[in-house]
């Protein structure tokens, strides 16, 4: 039972002892929510760090008997092959292509302008032609030709006969740079 007494409470002091019912607010919900995703995200980073663990050490084990299966006569046998390789590439970049010569020949012969004897050195960088022209004009634009290509490092002219048809045959002597018979 409850106490009985003579002395008046004031007004308004049972309200003021009891607390009012409160119901959870909007803030209070956020925090629970963004703590259950922070527990969730802590739990899946735990259990994807065990996955990629598990990943790692089978990749390891793979790479320990891939290595085992890697014999020596097999590094052995590929480093032979590289050092056949870089020797081949030695040697093709030291050899003359006279293809290129050719080409060059063809590029720049004038239409007034025809060979009849073609006569290389093999090692050398320089070309005989035999040639048989229209004229001298003929002769000195063609000349002017090789010249002012870059590819050409001297052009030597020599043998000059005036035959009956009035056609004038000389010989041609190009000295290419080595760059234009040496490919890279």
């Amino acid at each position: 039972m409850a106490e009985t007494t003579f002395i008046p409470k004031p007004f308004g002091v049972d309200e003021a002892y009891s607390k009012p019912k409160e119901y959870l607010g909007i803030f209070m919900v956020a925090g629970v929510v963004i703590f259950a995703l922070a527990v969730a995200s802590l739990i899946g980073l735990i259990f994807y760090k065990q996955y990629l663990n598990g990943q790692i050490e089978g990749m390891t084990k793979d790479l320990k008997k891939l290595e085992a299966d890697f014999g020596k006569s097999s590094i052995e046998e590929w480093a032979r092959t590289a050092e056949s390789i870089e020797l081949a590439k030695g040697v093709l970049s030291k050899h003359r292509f006279l293809s290129q010569a050719l080409t060059f020949i063809q590029n720049n012969t004038l239409a007034d302008i025809r060979f009849n004897k073609f006569d290389y050195e093999s090692g050398k960088t320089r070309v005989l032609l035999g040639v048989e022209a229209k004229s001298y004009e003929a002769l000195a634009q063609q000349r002017e030709v090789f010249l002012k290509d870059p590819a050409v490092a001297k052009v030597g002219l020599s043998d000059f006969k005036l035959d009956s048809s009035g056609k004038v045959n000389f010989a041609v002597e190009l000295t290419f740079n080595p760059s234009l018979l040496i490919t890279k």
